[in-house]
């Protein structure tokens, strides 16, 4: 069975639209994901974990902390 990436995207930008909005989402991901083309209206934090998280990563990032 082939491995399936999950696709963070869909929770970014539903949280965002949640009843108690959240004013931080935080994802943990091997990066692997589909990123939204442009930044949530909420703080994004995005730790890429794993070895070897591929680029580009999103446009929009603001920092990068390298491990």
């Amino acid at each position: 069975m082939a491995a399936r990436a999950a696709t963070m995207r869909v929770g970014i930008d539903a949280a965002p639209e949640a009843r108690d909005r959240p004013t931080i989402v935080i994802v943990l991901t091997d990066g692997l994901t589909a990123w939204p083309a442009e930044p949530s209206s909420c703080r994004l934090v995005a730790a890429l974990i794993g070895d070897g998280a591929p680029e580009p990563r999103p446009g929009w990032r603001r920092y990068g902390v390298p491990a």
